[in-house]
């Protein structure tokens, strides 16, 4: 009788060991193909070093598995190969650099000399012929730029400008009363003294030669927003009142006599306006449609060098941010470039004073970096920053003390900082 029993037991075990453990076939999903690739790019030293990916998870393997600890896995299918496609111009076609397998992952071009240029993209092909596209980016070898911390007072936020000199700077510090507002102070980045200037304001600037200070109002549900003009020298304050409730993105021309702005909240609207009698002018005509396909964004303006026409943030069907100039004479924003990819941001435009080169915040190269712009040449620069500098983040906006010098916010991932950089050649 225990012989018996002892064999059925086995019997079990065996039955479980060969079918009860076995996973049934709804809980096996078939293998499917990525759905998109994603690459990356760096100089090193003097050569340019292409990486790829799958966009899926962003890690390069030959396979995915997601969904753990789900019971039904997915395995991903990968390309076999891919090709690396490459232009040194912002816009025109790319060519084929070179055809290599999908895992070897990586691909190192030699002698991407200095100020050297290079728009990437992968192509990526499955056995059965079919093709993905990658992201592209762009990238140069501008070589190494190493900022200068300035001694800003780490109290007075990001949002401030300085004079021409780099010795003042004017911002505001919001308060959280009942009743809250933003004071509009000046400060001494030698003492590092502050003195309230106006009650309530923001996007308080400069003026070119440092001797009046704008500011923004705020506007309310029953009162519009306006302009004030505060005079360092006389301590007199006059103020503009506009014909709309917001307002935004002050800044001065390079003569001193007009401010540029923008109004409105989805129906956003470039305008002028001087400090003294002069109307309001509209640089652009009120959109039709607010949240419209194309349009100003709420980003930062800046005044060409000449003073004729005002620089903005501008939006495309399918792209979010692209650089474009208003004229003096109104009318629809000019585009700075032709055609961009969907994945590029281009923002804070700012144009050195004498007129050469534009600055610019982009995410082109895969990440936030500084770029210029030289006018004459027609040649785009990257700013890499010195390894020693330590700088995680990027902010705007851009300012031009000099022809040769910016100042820019940056963190190190612990506290937000001011620097300056010189941007020789």
């Amino acid at each position: 009788m225990k012989t018996a029993f002892l064999w059925f037991q086995i019997v079990c075990f065996l039955c479980l060991a060969l079918f009860g453990c076995q996973k049934p076939k709804d809980d096996v999903v078939p293998a499917v193909k990525i759905e998109g690739v994603e690459v990356e790019a760096s100089v090193e030293n003097q050569s340019l070093a292409v990486r790829w990916m799958a966009a899926s998870r962003g890690w390069p393997i030959d396979y995915i598995v997601i969904g753990e600890p789900s019971p039904k896995p997915r395995m991903y299918i990968v390309p076999n190969r891919v090709e690396v496609l490459l232009g040194d111009t912002e816009t025109g076609p790319l060519r084929s650099q070179t055809v290599t397998a999908w895992s070897s992952f990586s691909l190192v071009i030699p002698n991407f000399s200095t100020n050297k240029l290079a728009r990437i993209q992968v192509r990526a092909s499955f056995e059965d012929g079919t093709e993905l596209l990658s992201n592209t980016l762009m990238i140069s070898n501008g070589g190494q730029v190493v900022p200068q911390v300035l001694a800003v007072n780490e109290s007075w936020g990001t949002g401030l400008s300085l004079n021409r000199t780099g010795t003042q700077a004017v911002f505001t510090k919001p308060t959280f009363a009942s009743t809250p507002n933003s004071p509009v102070f000046l400060g001494d980045l030698g003492n590092g003294r502050e003195d309230q200037i106006a009650p309530n304001g923001f996007s308080a600037v400069f003026s070119p030669d440092g001797n009046q200070v704008a500011y923004i109002v705020p506007g309310g549900t029953t009162q519009n927003a306006a302009i004030a003009f505060y005079n360092l020298q006389t301590k007199q304050t006059q103020t503009r009142t506009l014909t709309e409730q917001q307002a935004s993105s002050l800044s001065w021309s390079p003569d001193g006599q007009w401010v540029a702005f923008l109004t409105g909240n989805e129906r956003v609207r470039l305008w002028k306006l001087s400090a003294t009698t002069e109307p309001l002018v509209a640089l652009t005509p009120y959109p039709e449609l607010a949240n419209d396909t194309e349009g100003i964004n709420h980003g930062l303006t800046s005044w060409l060098a000449d003073g004729s026409g005002v620089l903005v943030e501008y939006r495309q069907l399918r792209v979010p941010s692209v650089l474009a100039k208003v004229p003096l004479s109104g009318g629809v924003p000019q585009l700075l470039t032709a055609t961009q990819p969907a994945e590029w941001v281009d923002r804070s435009p700012v144009m050195a004073p004498d007129g050469r080169r534009l600055a610019f915040i982009s995410s082109r190269s895969g990440r936030t970096h500084i770029w210029l712009h030289d006018l004459i040449s027609g040649n785009l620069r990257q700013l890499r920053f010195d390894q020693s500098s330590a700088i995680l983040s990027l902010f705007g906006p851009l300012q031009w003390l000099d022809p040769q010098t910016l100042v820019f916010v940056g963190s190190d991932g612990v506290r937000i900082r001011y620097f300056k950089i010189a941007v020789n050649g």
